[in-house]
């Protein structure tokens, strides 16, 4: 399989244009980006394309999972055509990065990650039934880790930052491709479920949470940080989606960044549904 990386700057003019074969053919949703390299997650899981490109398979029943395999986390340099280094990490799914950072000759990768993508691959996976109006299998959470990449050598150690359920992680985006402070996400008060009902905020350093979970029937969508003018990094706004089952109404939930875990300073509530959406990002008026 082979990866395209393209890189403009500021201005939009093109820096890199290079390809890179990857070492397994699977299903890349995200990458990192530190200042100088790119970081893409290989995981443990198999491509088969033919009987996809066929008619025959759906795209998850092409994939075949096997933690046992581990991941392949292809490191690639940014400035032309260094050298690519591949590091293998324990088996795990990831959707989304929450940033990565480079301290010397080490790289530190945050991302929710988990051990078996049962919400996503199999018959009974959640992301499946839910199309018929069904609640599927979730069991393996979205836990928030790390990885330390030794660029010195071929070390990748991982740790488990927080081992809740999360997803959708965001930082301040003034701190992207440096070293940040705190990750805030999605999040569910309920194991062994999908669905996420709250929203936390996660100092990477020491671990420490504070959350705020609206309660049953409240679905939360992906948080978003607005920063505040002239604000310190970490000052600002988090804002989110949030369904309430009990109503049937959809809102936009905003909450200081600082004191998640006092609720939201507000709520416009509004008074027509709000189809799903995924990814974005505040700018400012």
């Amino acid at each position: 399989m082979s990866l395209r990386v393209i890189i403009h700057d500021k201005h939009g003019d093109l820096k890199t244009n290079r390809v890179v074969e990857a070492p397994r053919q699977t299903y890349i949703h995200d990458f990192f980006a530190t200042e100088n390299y790119i970081i893409v997650n290989l995981h443990a899981a198999e491509f088969s394309p033919l009987g996809f490109l066929a008619g025959m398979k759906t795209f998850t029943e092409a994939l075949t999972w096997d933690r046992d395999i581990g991941n392949l986390v292809m490191v690639i340099d940014k400035n032309g055509d260094g050298e690519l280094r591949i590091y293998e990490a324990p088996g795990s799914w990831m959707w989304h990065a929450l940033n990565a950072y480079e301290i010397g000759s080490e790289i530190v990768c945050d991302f929710v990650g988990y051990d078996e993508p049962d919400h996503f691959l199999g018959s009974n996976a959640v992301f499946k039934t839910i199309m018929s109006g069904k609640d599927g299998q979730a069991n393996s959470p979205g836990t928030l880790r790390r990885w330390r990449i030794d660029l010195g050598s071929s070390s990748l150690d991982e740790t488990i930052i927080d081992d809740g359920h999360f997803e959708f992680p965001m930082i301040d985006p003034r701190v992207a491709t440096r070293q940040h402070k705190c990750g805030y996400v999605s999040s569910s008060s309920q194991s062994g479920s999908w669905w996420h009902d709250g929203v936390a905020r996660i100092d990477m350093n020491t671990g420490e949470k504070e959350s705020f979970h609206f309660g049953d029937k409240h679905y939360v969508g992906e948080p978003i940080f607005a920063v505040k003018p002239g604000g310190d990094i970490d000052q600002g706004w988090v804002l989110c989606e949030v369904f309430n089952g009990n109503s049937g109404r959809n809102g936009l939930a905003v909450f200081e960044s600082a004191t998640i875990g006092q609720g939201p300073v507000a709520i416009a509530w509004l008074d027509h549904s709000l189809p799903i959406s995924f990814h974005g990002t505040w700018v400012e008026a």
